[in-house]
Order: C-alpha cells, then structure tokens, then sequence
C-alpha cells in the first residue's frame, strides 16, 4: 500500500491502477482500508486460467533458473502445488463473495470471453465503473485496440496435461 501511495505522489496522480490477481483473496480487507477503492475482477475459466498461468510462471521461471533441467517429477509437484494454490485463491473469493464480504458495488466482475469478443462494450462498462475521463485519446486508443484485437489469433495453446494435471486435479 505504501508502494501505491509514494507512486500516486512520484506520478502526480490522483489514482492508482493495480494489477495483482492475489488482491481478490484479501478483498474484503482491502475495501476496509481504501474504501473508494474500485476493483476489477477478472472471470475466467480455471481450465483455462490455470494452464495459462503456470504457462506464464514456468516461463519466467525457465528465463531465470532453467527450471526444464530439474526432473519432470519435481517441475510436475511444483506444478500441482502452484494449481492447488491459484484454486484455493479462487475459492477463497467465492466464498468471500457469496457471505456478502464484499462490497459488491465496488467491484465490477470482468468476463474474459466477453473481453475479448466485445472489447468495445466492456471498457465502456469500466470507464463508467471507475469513472475514468472518456477522453478522446482514450477512446482511439480503446478502438485501436478493439480492432488489433478482433485480427490477433493467438499461438498460444495452454492445456492442462503440459503440467502433468488434468481437470480432475
């Protein structure tokens, strides 16, 4: 928190735009100590979200350690831990979200399949959510990236067997 504030002070802004998929577990905590606090949360498939983001780990982890060299017994516990891990996280939102921990006009909830078939529409949606200036710079910028987007297939094909888990896991 006090990284937040000493880069609102450094940038001279008034608001802040965290990313950090952890803040959800800790939700309810995190509107008692900002409470005019907006927060995103992003929808997305744990089949999907899993494999991709042990995809993102296991890369940076190869770039740093060379983490291929280890035995596939160990990169595969890692793998299962780190999963056990990101579901408990997800859990731990739910529940917090269904005992009515979280102050639910603070939070708008993100469809990533909608992310990505109605860019347009969905930063909309966060713009008034966040009521953030709807400059034109923006709107070219949030139009281009539409456009980028609806051209972009992406390469990547993430699925859970890559880490030695499978949906039962």
């Amino acid at each position: 928190e006090q990284s937040w504030k000493r880069n609102l002070v450094l940038n001279q802004k008034e608001r802040i735009l965290v990313k950090s998929f952890s803040l959800m577990v800790n939700l309810p905590e995190l509107q008692k100590r900002l409470p005019d606090a907006r927060t995103l949360v992003l929808l997305r498939d744990p089949l999907e979200m899993i494999p991709s983001t042990l995809s993102l780990i296991s890369g940076v982890l190869e770039k740093k350690f060379q983490i291929s060299k280890l035995s596939w017994e160990h990169r595969s516990r890692f793998y299962q831990r780190l999963s056990v891990g990101l579901l408990d996280l997800l859990k731990r939102f739910v529940d917090n979200w269904q005992e009515d921990k979280v102050q639910r006009e603070a939070v708008l909830l993100v469809p990533y399949p909608r992310l990505l078939s109605d860019f347009e529409g969905m930063m909309t949606e966060i713009i008034a959510f966040t009521e953030t200036p709807a400059t034109d710079v923006l709107q070219e910028a949030i139009r281009d990236t539409a456009e980028r987007q609806r051209a972009y297939q992406s390469k990547h094909q993430y699925n859970l067997e890559e880490f030695g888990l499978d949906a039962e896991d």
